[in-house]
């Protein structure tokens, strides 16, 4: 399968950072590389389409391989909710009540 440079482009400025989108649309994206991946693109083909680097198609496939596609869902990142607070809840409350 051979896109053209204008189709490539418009993929391309569709793309999003994967760090700004939600766990579904990223485990889509990874559905999308491999399926193209079964159509028998190449990895530095799929890349551009699917807004990632092609070690990244590459460790997506793998995974894919090695574990289906439940192996495509995105886990959770960043920190835990609450951690790192300077303050306790009930502190926090009293906070917001006093600046308001």
């Amino acid at each position: 399968m051979h896109l053209d440079e204008g189709m490539l482009y418009c993929l391309i400025m569709k793309i999003k950072d994967a760090r700004t989108i939600d766990a579904g649309a990223l485990y889509e994206r990874r559905k999308q590389a491999v399926i193209l991946f079964k159509k028998g693109m190449k990895r530095h083909e799929i890349a551009p389409i699917v807004g990632v680097h092609r070690v990244t198609v590459g460790i997506w496939i793998k995974d894919w391989r090695e574990g289906g596609l439940g192996a495509l869902k995105a886990n959770v990142s960043g920190r835990p909710t609450g951690t790192g607070r300077k303050f306790l809840p009930c502190e926090e409350v009293e906070l917001k009540r006093a600046h308001t």
